[in-house]
């Protein structure tokens, strides 16, 4: 399994993220959506809808191509 694989099945599966994936909230626009780094600068943006139970993810990059 590889780094991205292994982070989105860590989301998706509800389990607690290592420390090291520096998992947390955005603002502004992205307001609902979390933020885990992969490895160096490389995210992956997703939306935990709580009602449906229900994991989305958006984006897959470095900062600057997600957010610059």
């Amino acid at each position: 399994m590889n780094a991205v694989s292994a982070a989105m099945w860590l989301v998706a599966s509800r389990n607690p993220l290592p420390a090291y994936y520096l998992d947390h909230c955005l603002s502004g626009e992205y307001d609902r959506y979390r933020e885990l780094h992969i490895g160096g600068d490389y995210l992956l943006v997703y939306y935990v809808d709580e009602s449906s139970r229900t994991v989305i993810f958006s984006d897959l990059g470095t900062h600057a191509e997600l957010f610059e």
